[in-house]
């Protein structure tokens, strides 16, 4: 069966941003800003992100926001 992708309204792609984001400062605990940087690589690995393990800890941030809105997640 061949899955097509659905296209967002921008409000929708907020909406999902937002829940991503409460969800995974519920996963990273009471402080999500001081995130190790481990961790934080391990989450870019869970979400299927490649090319980290030379990034910055800010670098790996912006990159699963940018993931959380491009996917709609």
């Amino acid at each position: 069966m061949r899955r097509s992708k659905q296209r967002l309204s921008d409000s929708r792609r907020a909406e999902l941003g937002e829940a991503f984001v409460t969800a995974r400062t519920e996963h990273l605990g009471e402080r999500p800003g001081h995130a190790t940087r481990e961790e934080l690589q391990q989450a870019a690995r869970n979400a299927g992100l490649t090319g980290t393990s030379n990034s910055s800890k800010e670098e790996i941030k912006e990159e699963l926001l940018e993931h959380a809105e491009q996917s709609g997640e």
